[in-house]
């Protein structure tokens, strides 16, 4: 849901003012894991808004002032993450355990082969147990099988694409012709997502489930083997691809307010710069901004940012927010839950009067849609009360030796030597750093009247 509503004072406009106006105002959500459910990524996201002037606003948690915002979103964050891959787990060993009972635990088949729904048991209620599993199916599986033939023949990848249609491009062909389903066999967990789900690797083999004769095959085994060999001998190999990642951790923070323009990285033979752009892009004589070095100018900002936004007092003032917080939110939900039990008393007791209503003579088919739609409503109820009968967030207890630890990890992330996972973590907490001259004015995310938001520096082992 979008909300509008009014800019939220000069200094936002000041930093948006030279931007395409906002869509938007605020970005009202129910919990903050809407967004996202991964610390990097809300991290991220968030900060991109903030530096647009648009707030993202949760219905069901509490918003902190100054910089008791960001770290409770982090923290809160954090518990999203874990909850999330707790969830996967769960669902994984589910899956896994259907595939070793050689059943489909979710996705397509290849072409050749169809899903269909198989009754394989009585729950304890009466339902029916559905399981899907795969079968040939009558309009692909003679294409299959001439693909398969004709690789064997040693066929071009566009030959049998003409000829079948199984796949809609060549670079897929490969893929098609290794599938095991081909042979009858269940094949799961032989990859998993790192990160996005456009990244995947493959599991060791210990982790791969494979059930032979999960269902019937379309293609000989031997059919099949000489197939992959061909595969094989075809298989180009693969360079290795080295990432770089960028050692300037303050990128897209920097401004330059003389001419308009951020600072950007500027390595060279010798040492790393930040450079004005106008510079970068005319030389010197357009623009006569010094060269900044990296490495005392990023010092200098983390050191700043650890004696201003992390000291011990800040981190107690937050704890007790977000105690205050997480009471309210408990006391709504117990709430909440005596009023669903009521009504599910108030169901329960519907549902009895009305198959008492057919004892007592009343003909039942006159009662079959109010009897369908009370246990529809009841099934609702229950699961609105499971719900809310969670666990919840749990309630923080924090001691001085528990605050000065956090503090410990917050100096130790600005500390680390990872570029990209520092960056990530100042973009939480400043939203714009404008240098002019020998002043370094930091703009924070947060509002804070007790902030410095201006400060002289002379080193000169910082301008070139």
């Amino acid at each position: 849901m979008l909300l509008a509503e009014a800019r939220d004072g000069a200094e936002v406009g000041s930093i948006v003012g030279r931007q395409q106006p906002k869509p938007f105002d605020v970005i009202l959500v129910w919990k903050n894991n809407r967004l996202s459910r991964r610390v990097e990524h809300a991290v991220v996201y968030k900060g991109m808004l903030r530096r647009r002037g648009i707030q993202v606003v949760s219905v069901k948690e509490p918003e902190m002032p100054g910089p008791l915002q960001a770290l409770v979103e982090t923290i809160l964050a954090a518990v999203d993450e874990f909850l999330c891959f707790q969830i996967a787990e769960d669902t994984l060993r589910g899956q896994k355990e259907i595939a070793r009972q050689g059943y489909s635990p979710g996705g397509r088949p290849p072409k050749g082969l169809r899903s269909v729904k198989k009754v394989v048991g009585i729950k304890r209620n009466g339902e029916p147990i559905f399981r899907v599993i795969w079968e040939l199916d009558p309009e692909w599986k003679d294409k299959a099988l001439l693909a398969f033939r004709m690789a064997a023949e040693g066929k071009s990848s566009d030959e049998i694409i003409k000829a079948t249609g199984i796949v809609s491009n060549k670079s897929s062909i490969s893929t098609y012709l290794r599938n095991k389903a081909f042979i009858g066999h269940r094949v799961f967990n032989r990859r998993c997502h790192l990160d996005t789900k456009a990244i995947r690797r493959y599991n060791p083999p210990e982790q791969v489930i494979e059930v032979p004769n999960a269902h019937e095959a379309i293609v000989p085994i031997e059919l099949f083997s000489w197939v992959q060999q061909i595969l094989d001998k075809r298989r180009p190999k693969v360079a290795t691809v080295r990432q770089l990642q960028s050692k300037f951790i303050l990128t897209g923070l920097l401004w330059c307010p003389k001419h308009d323009c951020r600072y950007i990285g500027y390595p060279n033979n010798e040492r790393e710069y930040y450079i004005c752009s106008a510079r970068n892009k005319g030389g010197k004589k357009a623009a006569d901004c010094a060269l900044i070095k990296r490495e005392a100018l990023e010092n200098f900002i983390l050191e700043g940012l650890k004696e201003e936004v992390f000291r011990p007092e800040r981190l107690r003032e937050m704890v007790s927010q977000i105690v205050e917080g997480v009471r309210c939110e408990k006391e709504a939900a117990k709430t909440e839950l005596e009023k669903t039990e009521a009504q599910i008393h108030k169901a329960e007791q519907e549902l009895r009067n009305l198959h008492k209503a057919i004892k007592d003579g009343m003909q039942a088919s006159y009662l079959v849609e109010p009897i369908e739609e009370t246990q529809a409503k009841l099934r609702a109820l229950q699961q609105q009360r499971d719900e809310l009968g969670g666990e919840g967030v749990p309630e923080l207890r924090l001691t001085d030796r528990d605050i000065e630890d956090i503090v410990k990890i917050a100096w130790d992330t600005l500390s680390q030597e990872d570029p990209v996972q520092r960056k990530l973590f100042i973009q939480q907490y400043v939203r714009r750093i404008e240098i002019s001259g020998e002043e370094v004015t930091l703009q924070y995310t947060f509002r804070d009247p007790h902030q410095k938001v201006a400060t002289n520096w002379l080193p000169e082992s910082i301008n070139r």
